[in-house]
């Protein structure tokens, strides 16, 4: 338990407007009443309130009060300590150590007690060390000096070790009292030791002592504390006042002692200690039943006004106008200032996940307080309007009759009419204080209705159509969903995955990023879990990759390309094929960028693009070896004579078969990839028929199999990737030998697989064995316009490259005066990008629609004309001054005359025959 205001410098906080005069007053008209009580009488006061109502600060202002009585000479001892702050022990020392140094109270019973079980507890401490509060002077000075108790029974240790050895060595100090030790060796010396320890009621106490063990002696350490205060206060060497200030006072009943199990030692103090005047601090009002002769008069320390809120922020130096909903926070001077400081944001943004963050303690108590009374159906409609984030009617009513069946509609007007709820605008309104409360709140204590409301959420987004831009609508059940989702729940990433893949992928890249902005706050309130970690940093890379690729972003895209192998390899389990798709994204990036690059870039480009092809085919011999490797580890270990039978079985079927297939793994030579297929096929055959014949080893070749069928899977997987890399490079004139022999090599392990190679790839083969180098442009076109079909398959497209493809084939149809295909293609491109024509690049924009405007001049649809020609004379001017880029300025030149020559002849009206 933290208390959070403990720390507060007192004189700060009566600057800054906090007035508890009213308090003080009546603390101060309560130890007037002492000598009318009667010098033993014990007497108790209280307060309690939530969390960050002033308690602490009360407790501060009390303690000035007794303070100025001190030092104005008057006869008052007081402690006050807080119960949150330190153990039972401690609190114990706490007590006598302020007792002691503010009076003339000695405690004999007690420090020799405290002394004895310290040196059984720890006999290698110096317990000057660790408790020197507990001490006023150094032992071994002057003998008559005031002091402790502590004080003169260390000295008197310490004297008996020098006379023991002879010594000034401090041997004694190790040594564990008891009265028998005492009685031998006190000297005239000691006669102050001696008083006390002659005294008949101190001496029984001592005798009782030695009777106890280690755990039974710390546990009458609060009872001595009493007798010592009981034995002061019969001598008359107590003073007037006696005060005890316990903050946290709820915790009292928690703390108990060995031998009274039944008791707190909180209330065992009390009880056996005349004449003591209590001041108790709690959150609720305690019940201390066993004392039965003290009635505890509690208070509730009051609210402080809207106005005390406005003026308490003002003297921290917070703006109330800029943090207008604080001074709603029901008269909680903490939680003002906290969210006032925070605009009640922290827990959700950057700050501590759960269980670190101390403002959690102080939200759930505000939201505890506010809700005292209400019965548990209401509290529920509450919690799930929280959930729903200020609904309307119609969200509350849905959702109700979804998560607590029909007639939960009507519940909306008994939810409205409460007094923390404002229902404007037909929305259920918190104070945000409030709803940032009810959340972390309900966070933990309605974990079904959460679930419920997922459930609900998931439901209504999946009924829900989106295209393009993702709409308020859709983005708004996004937000709630993300408020309700256990992050602790495995299935929590698949469904925002889901959700981001049906309703975002095609969106703004804006709409996205604030949506991984949402779904990394809320992620924070998740305890820590290192797998979940990286299962949204995954995600997060997927999506960023998608957004960046449509962009033509395509250095960020392979960033993230590659942030998503360091995840994956950074997991402690993962598949072999873990690493496919990020290494398809890479390749996918690091080609497009070669493509789109300018010349001045095209080494660096080009250099990326033998490093992706070499990273491929590393992973490939690296996933092969590892598969591989159960088929020769075996037999070389003999780990398992079974399998190692099967596998002399297996090479007297398939003789030089494992060793073939070590060696094409070994030598890393891609074309031999088809070679070690067939072997690895053989091996399968082998294997099969032998293991229907086999009879101890059949549980070793099915182990075979699996192993063979691993290595298959690993080509299957690379003859898909080889495809779609080949094809790419393709398009690349300085890598279309490496793009041909990849697609071979994909086609060849495709057929020996029995599997089909993808349409794309077939007809980027067949382009390539058709033609020669004297049909050099035609290869150039027809790998271009696959490419486009590619792009036009791909669930996110890349605008600029989309536009850079669709430009190059346009200004072919052009050349050629092949106006009905130019018109086609634009119609696609048109249909691609859905809006997004901003993101393709404005050349080639340029380029696309001026092609587009004369194919329909020459068409004689002269209005579409006019149009598209005022689109491509758009994107001219929006290129600003003419800087051409050196391998565009003759396509852009030509373009330029084009549209020029073309809004002449628009303005002619006269379409060519």
């Amino acid at each position: 338990m933290l208390n959070l205001m403990a720390h507060l410098d007192i004189d700060r906080m009566e600057r800054r407007s906090l007035s508890r005069a009213a308090e003080l007053g009546r603390f101060q008209t309560f130890l007037a009443q002492r000598r009318e009580a009667g010098r033993s009488a014990i007497r108790a006061i209280g307060w309690h309130g939530i969390t960050g109502r002033g308690k602490s600060t009360l407790r501060q202002l009390l303690e000035k009060d007794l303070q100025a009585r001190l030092q104005d000479g008057q006869s008052v001892a007081y402690a006050s300590l807080s119960l949150a702050e330190c153990g039972d022990l401690d609190s114990v020392l706490s007590i006598r150590a302020q007792l002691a140094h503010r009076s003339r109270i000695r405690f004999p019973a007690f420090d020799w007690a405290f002394i004895r079980w310290f040196q059984i507890a720890h006999p290698d401490a110096d317990i000057r060390q660790r408790h020197g509060n507990l001490f006023t002077r150094t032992p071994a000075k002057d003998m008559h000096a005031e002091g402790q108790v502590s004080d003169e029974i260390l000295s008197w240790m310490s004297d008996i070790g020098k006379d023991l050895l002879g010594t000034s060595l401090d041997v004694g100090l190790s040594l564990v009292p008891s009265l028998k030790l005492f009685d031998a060796t006190a000297r005239k010396g000691w006669r102050k030791l001696d008083a006390w320890f002659q005294h008949k009621a101190i001496r029984d106490q001592l005798r009782y002592l030695e009777t106890l063990g280690n755990d039974e002696l710390r546990s009458v350490l609060p009872h001595l504390l009493a007798f010592d205060l009981a034995r002061s206060h019969a001598e008359k060497r107590s003073p007037d006042l006696l005060v005890l200030v316990l903050d946290d006072a709820e915790l009292a009943r928690a703390r108990r002692v060995v031998n009274l199990p039944d008791h707190s030692w909180i209330e065992a103090l009390i009880a056996n200690t005349p004449g003591l005047d209590a001041v108790l601090l709690s959150q609720q009002p305690v019940a201390l039943p066993h004392l039965r002769q003290v009635a505890v008069d509690w208070q509730e320390l009051p609210r402080f006004g809207e106005e005390d809120i406005r003026a308490f922020l003002d003297a921290w130096g917070l703006d109330p106008f800029n943090a207008i909903e604080a001074v709603h926070a029901h008269g909680e001077p903490l939680f003002a200032r906290l969210f006032a400081e925070e605009y009640g944001y922290r827990d959700f943004d950057s700050g501590p996940r759960p269980g670190l963050d101390p403002t959690d303690d102080v939200r759930r108590n505000y939201a505890r307080q506010v809700l005292a009374g209400e019965t548990p159906e209401d509290v529920r409609r509450l919690a799930l309007a929280t959930f729903l984030n200020e609904p309307n009617r119609d969200e509350y009513c849905k959702a109700a009759e979804h998560v607590f069946g029909r007639g939960a509609a009507l519940d909306w007007d008994r939810l409205a009419s409460k007094p923390y709820v404002r229902s404007e605008n037909g929305h259920i309104d918190l104070d945000q204080p409030l709803w940032a409360s009810l959340q972390v709140l309900f966070r933990d204590t309605e974990r079904d209705l959460r679930l419920a409301v997922r459930d609900y959420l998931a439901s209504t987004l999946r009924s829900i159509r989106t295209e393009g831009s993702v709409g308020q609508d859709t983005f708004r059940p996004v937000l709630v969903l993300l408020k309700v989702l256990d992050w602790t729940d495995p299935s929590s990433v698949p469904l925002l995955r889901e959700v981001y893949e049906r309703h975002f992928r095609t969106g703004d890249f804006g709409t996205v990023r604030d949506l991984l902005d949402e779904i990394r706050r809320e992620f924070r309130k998740a305890p820590g879990d290192a797998e979940r970690d990286r299962d949204l940093a995954a995600f997060e890379h997927v999506a960023l990759w998608e957004q960046f690729r449509r962009l033509g972003d395509h250095d960020e895209a392979c960033e993230q390309a590659e942030g998503l192998v360091k995840i994956i390899n950074s997991r402690s389990q993962r598949r072999p094929g873990d690493l496919m798709e990020p290494i398809a994204m890479m390749a996918d990036s690091v080609i497009a960028g070669a493509a789109d690059a300018r010349p001045v870039a095209r080494s660096v480009m080009n250099q990326q693009v033998r490093g992706l092809t070499g990273l491929i085919e590393r992973y490939l011999w690296l996933q092969l070896e590892q598969r591989s490797a159960a088929l020769f580890l075996a037999a070389a270990r003999n780990e398992d004579p079974a399998r190692a039978r099967a596998l002399a079985d297996l090479d007297v079927l398939t003789p030089g078969a494992r060793s073939s297939i070590q060696a094409i793994i070994q030598g890393q030579q891609l074309s031999r990839l088809p070679t070690l297929l067939e072997e690895v096929q053989r091996i399968a055959q082998a294997m099969e028929a032998a293991r229907s014949a086999a009879r101890g080893n059949w549980l070793a070749l099915q182990g075979l199999l699996w192993d063979k069928d691993n290595l298959i899977d690993t080509l299957r997987a690379f003859a898909g990737l080889l495809a779609q890399t080949g094809r790419r490079l393709c398009a690349l004139e300085d890598y279309r030998e490496i793009g041909r022999g990849y697609l071979k090599l994909a086609l060849e392990l495709s057929y020996q697989l029995g599997t089909a190679l993808d349409d794309l790839s077939v007809r980027a083969l067949a382009i390539l064995s058709e033609a020669n180098e004297a049909k050099g442009p035609g290869i150039r076109e027809g790998m271009v316009r696959v490419e486009f079909e590619g792009e036009l398959a791909e669930s996110v497209p890349d605008s600029r490259r989309a536009g850079r493809l669709v430009a190059t084939l346009v200004d072919a149809c052009h050349e050629r005066g092949d106006w009905v295909e130019v018109i086609a293609l634009c119609r696609r491109f048109e249909a691609l990008v859905e809006g997004w024509v901003q993101r393709a690049n404005r050349d080639d924009v340029a380029v696309i629609y001026a092609a587009y405007a004369t194919a329909l001049f020459r068409s004689g649809r002269l209005e579409e004309a006019r149009w598209n020609c005022a689109f491509a004379r758009q994107a001219l001017d929006g290129l600003g001054p003419i800087y051409v880029r050196q391998p565009r300025e003759h396509q852009l030149g030509q373009t330029i005359r084009r549209v020029v020559q073309l809004e002449r002849d628009l303005g002619a009206d006269t379409p060519p025959s």
